[in-house]
């Protein structure tokens, strides 16, 4: 049996996430460590992902103690075959790809199944976070998130602030529920291995950013801001998340819908009662980080 792992793929407390491999997948689990520059194994408590090659759990001794046989866990089907299975205590994950290495030969399309493995899982605990289509633009720890559609400028606008501004991640991150509100952790724009397949864009998933402001992105010939009500927030967040989610929930039936699309209100009406919830029109040569500034 090849083993690989376990890396601290997430570190964004409370959520805490180790993938490890159980057989043919040691690659797989190397790739998705690279791109997340994952870390070493964390302390007891986080959740466990183990990944296989195959559409039936692994018989492996003394992994589950007390989680009961993995064959009759809570069972997830996701995009590409991915199937993931939960365990009663939600902490641990066996996540199957049936016919791995085979089936998936191209570099192109195994960082796709690792798109559908990653968001698939992230789905799976959208009781404690919520993704988000949008760029991370962040002035030390304080994180803006840019929501926005693709073609509405998120990845222009975060390659085009100034310093001390960073632009973090340009597609996707996903906001933690913390004690205090939320944290934002950026994720992969696992597009950009489309054009690119052989590259490795890493992302700073070793670190959370606060969150200081939501900004809905649109296009426009002039800088603006205008604010943006608790209601049509709320619509526009959740709508806007509902769409990432479309992409991984291929397989869920329709309970997990149901639960899934609970969740994602839920966050939305909270975060957006904490933050600043404004519309920002952004040019493509103007300087709408002032805004953010200004708040």
């Amino acid at each position: 049996m090849t083993a690989a792992g376990p890396h601290t793929l997430l570190d964004a407390p409370p959520v805490r996430v180790q993938v490890s491999a159980l057989d043919e997948t040691a690659d797989l689990v190397e790739m998705l460590a690279r791109v997340m520059q994952a870390g070493p194994p964390g302390a007891p408590g986080g959740i466990d992902m183990h990944l296989h090659a195959s559409s039936t759990p692994p018989r492996v001794d003394g992994l589950f103690d007390g989680e009961g046989s993995p064959a009759s866990w809570r069972s997830y089907c996701v995009r590409d075959r991915v199937l993931i299975r939960e365990s009663p205590s939600r902490g641990e994950y066996l996540c199957g790809v049936p016919g791995y290495p085979v089936k998936y030969p191209s570099a192109q399309v195994r960082w796709h199944l690792a798109s559908f493995i990653t968001g698939g899982l992230l789905s799976l605990l959208s009781d404690r976070l919520l993704l988000v289509h949008g760029a991370l633009i962040a002035d030390g720890d304080a994180g803006h998130v840019l929501a926005g559609a693709s073609g509405a400028g998120k990845s222009t606008a975060a390659a085009r602030v100034p310093a001390p501004w960073r632009g973090v991640a340009d597609d996707m991150l996903a906001a933690v529920a913390t004690e205090d509100g939320y944290a934002l952790l950026p994720l992969p724009t696992w597009s950009a291995f489309d054009a690119d397949p052989e590259a490795v864009h890493a992302v700073e998933t070793d670190r959370t950013f606060s969150l200081a402001g939501l900004w809905f992105l649109e296009p426009s010939p002039a800088d603006a801001a205008a604010p943006l009500g608790p209601t049509a927030a709320v619509q526009r967040l959740a709508e806007n998340a509902l769409t990432l989610y479309s992409h991984y929930w291929g397989g869920f039936c329709l309970e997990d819908r149901v639960r899934l699309k609970r969740n994602v209100l839920v966050h939305a009406t909270r975060i957006a009662g904490q933050s600043p919830c404004r519309v920002l029109r952004a040019a493509r040569h103007g300087r709408f980080w002032e805004y953010l500034r200004a708040g």
